[in-house]
């Protein structure tokens, strides 16, 4: 029967204390006692967790199974004191035997005649056999006869996967394996050999090529003992070879069966795996939480005489969701609270009156506020510097307006940026102005304005043109320097033209020319206006009848 081990947890008396909050409601502590388990490891193995209710009851696991790298493990329980008792289940790993034999040392796997996991070659390769097994059902014939004089031959190797899928280095290894004589004649030879190989492969030592001889007729064992394998040997390889001289009637027949690679007669049996119930060790300890605001930072502080409040760790952030630490019970009694640091919420910068876009209004706009986290801004404001009575929610922008403001009042109005953990102060940001008498904004059109006549209007008779114009100042050279910085007052002034273009072209009934009527400010000149030659004017003519 394993043994069980009780653990009874120390009382020890908390109180909640509500913590003074910088906005909003009060988060209230919860705290909910438990024990602290904690025991020593080995590394490699696994430890498991168990409770079982008082005064006895099935084992319940507490934890998944933890593997160990030799450091200490813990875990908290928090349940009613003295409601349960406690084990660890440790769990070492068993150790592996060695492999008696090779892979399907003794045939009984494959297919027919082809063993599995051996390869055989040469002019006269071995076959499985299952009429003359020595256990089991099968065992492997090797036969070799020559043809005329050639000589013959046959090979049978395998490669040996030992413990885990290596060998061990310097560990020494006896070799054994079953032979039964079925001939023998002239030149034959029989031989074994055990190579030792590293990891890429090469081999790094062995037997070597060994002769050996069988019994005819009755099963004979092969023994080699004590064959050490070199420090970088990580596998082995088997093989046999049968070979018979270049003379006639040369021949040979064996049969092998049992074929062994291991590592001293048994001398490293393995372990089993083995689990062991072990106590823990246990102190009393709560667990404190609340719950949090996003943006609200939370310190964590106990006292026992309400005079020396110390921190039990750094700030902690909230998110949104429940936090929570694990205190000792170590004194009789022992009190906890939250600090929540207020936080400095910084001031919008550059507050500046803008247009206000209506009469009896005052227009804001300021850069926002350096602190992160700022949800919106709120103005206030009034007629005296220190009673800013009205206020308005403007949301999350950097300008706004207030509205229906006294005419020829002087206002005080100060921005206040907002968080979710509180806002900047009234007197950092703050400004005075008058309210507009009126919008600022003159239309250019509205509803009473007279429209200007059409430039252009089409009778029966004739299209008529009106536009206004002047005269450049053609007086300008450009090879004069600064030629254009002048400006001849009387030249743009008397220039001044209202232009009347009537146009009967293609006009039934109507002569076919154009009539500019135009009126000066001043008397001009006839070379003030050019048309084309009566030449070009019939040409002309010609030409927009034909379009």
């Amino acid at each position: 029967m394993k043994p069980s081990f009780f653990i009874q947890s120390a009382a020890a008396v908390f109180l909640m204390v509500l913590c003074p909050a910088a906005t909003g409601a009060d988060p209230r502590l919860s705290i909910q006692p438990g024990v602290e388990l904690s025991w020593p490891t080995t590394s490699g193995n696994t430890y498991q967790l168990q409770a079982s209710p008082l005064p006895a009851g099935p084992w319940a696991s507490l934890t998944t199974a933890m593997p160990s790298d030799g450091q200490p493990k813990s875990h908290c329980d928090f349940t009613a004191s003295g409601s349960r008792r406690y084990q660890v289940l440790e769990t070492v790993p068993g150790i592996p035997a060695p492999p008696v034999n090779p892979v399907n040392g003794g045939f009984e796997s494959g297919t027919g005649t082809t063993a599995s996991q051996w390869s055989t070659a040469a002019s006269q390769p071995p076959t499985r056999t299952s009429s003359e097994a020595r256990s089991g059902s099968f065992a492997m014939r090797c036969s070799v006869v020559n043809v005329g004089a050639a000589a013959a031959e046959g090979l049978l190797s395998q490669m040996v996967v030992a413990q885990g899928g290596s060998i061990t280095g310097g560990q020494t290894y006896n070799f054994s394996f079953w032979a039964k004589q079925v001939s023998s004649g002239p030149s034959y030879v029989q031989q074994y050999e055990v190579q030792w190989r590293n990891a890429s492969g090469d081999v790094v030592g062995g037997s070597g090529l060994q002769n050996f001889s069988g019994v005819i007729g009755t099963w004979t064992k092969i023994t080699v003992p004590n064959l050490a394998a070199p420090a970088n040997a990580v596998e082995a390889r088997v093989s046999f070879r049968f070979v018979t001289g270049a003379v006639s009637g040369g021949h040979g027949e064996v049969l092998l069966d049992d074929i062994s690679l291991d590592s001293g007669s048994g001398s490293n049996p393995g372990t089993p795996e083995t689990v062991n119930a072990l106590p823990v060790a246990s102190k009393p300890v709560a667990r404190i939480s609340w719950p949090s605001k996003t943006g609200v930072s939370y310190r964590p502080v106990a006292t026992t005489n309400f005079v020396t409040w110390t921190p039990l760790q750094p700030l902690i952030d909230g998110d949104g969701g429940t936090k929570e630490l694990t205190v000792p019970m170590s004194k009789s009694a022992e009190f906890f609270r939250l600090e929540m640091p207020i936080a400095v919420v910084l001031p919008p910068v550059n507050v500046q009156t803008t247009a206000a876009g209506g009469a009896n209004s005052i227009g804001l706009a300021w850069s926002a506020s350096p602190t992160t986290g700022v949800t919106g801004y709120r103005i206030l404001y009034g007629t005296s510097s220190g009673n800013l009575d009205q206020s308005v929610d403007v949301g999350n922008v950097t300008a706004a307006s207030i509205p229906n403001l006294i005419a020829g009042q002087t206002y005080f109005l100060s921005v206040v940026a907002i968080t979710s953990n509180g806002e900047s102060l009234p007197g950092d940001a703050t400004i005075s102005a008058i309210p507009n008498v009126d919008s600022g904004i003159v239309a250019l059109y509205n509803s009473s304005t007279v429209p200007e006549a059409a430039t252009t209007v089409n009778t029966p008779t004739a299209l008529i043109t009106r536009i206004a114009d002047r005269a450049r100042d053609r007086h300008a050279r450009e090879a004069q320097f600064n030629s254009y910085d002048h400006y001849l007052s009387w030249y743009w002034e008397q220039r001044m033209a209202n232009i009347e273009i009537i146009d009967r072209i293609g006009k039934a009934g109507q002569p076919q020319n154009i009539t500019f009527n135009y009126t000066t400010q001043d008397l001009l000149n006839p070379a003030e206006f050019r048309t084309l030659p009566t030449a070009d004017r019939a040409a002309l003519i010609k030409f927009l009848k034909s379009l």
